[in-house]
């Protein structure tokens, strides 16, 4: 936990320092405005924490509630939201090369397809080798055969801009329509 994530905690137990609070007990029921000793001889009671959930209310309101259980089931949604996030941004690889036949390109379009209904995003790398890296034409009759293989296949894709040349490589992204 860094000083950044420190500051922005909000205030809980001795840290209240307002007088008298708005008070919210652990069943969810507003007890009303009492004493801030008061509201923390009641969490104390009950084993439990008084946290300040609106500060700048006036007076502020303050709720008790089990800190540690909270903490832990925040960074718990956090977690789940960074696992989700990182799911939307895959980005799965073809390669193909000059040499490849029709079979193999049928099962390189099979997986693409697999890639592109699972939403991720599928990047076609094409390798020139020799005498063809002088030559992307090749390159290009290839991304168009793998194309029409997929539309032999019935696969909703959408190109992601042109194709881009780099060195002996042409690289094409491909998305889900």
């Amino acid at each position: 936990m860094t000083k950044k994530d420190i500051a922005h905690q909000p205030r809980r137990n001795g840290q209240i320092k307002a007088p008298e609070v708005r008070l919210i007990d652990d069943q969810g029921v507003q007890v009303g405005i009492i004493p801030t000793a008061a509201a923390m001889a009641q969490a104390a009671a009950a084993c439990l924490d008084l946290v300040e959930v609106a500060p700048d209310a006036k007076p502020p309101v303050c709720k008790i509630v089990n800190w540690s259980k909270e903490q832990y089931e925040n960074d718990k949604a956090q977690r789940q939201a960074r696992r989700k996030q990182q799911a939307q941004h895959v980005v799965k690889e073809v390669q193909l090369k000059p040499g490849i036949d029709t079979h193999d390109l049928a099962t390189k379009a099979q997986a693409a397809e697999r890639f592109l209904a699972k939403g991720a995003k599928v990047r076609v790398v094409v390798t020139l080798f020799g005498r063809l890296a002088s030559r992307p034409e090749e390159a290009d009759r290839l991304l168009e055969r793998f194309y029409q293989q997929l539309d032999a296949q019935n696969v909703n894709y959408v190109l992601d801009g042109p194709a881009q040349r780099s060195g002996r490589k042409v690289i094409q992204s491909l998305a889900h329509q």
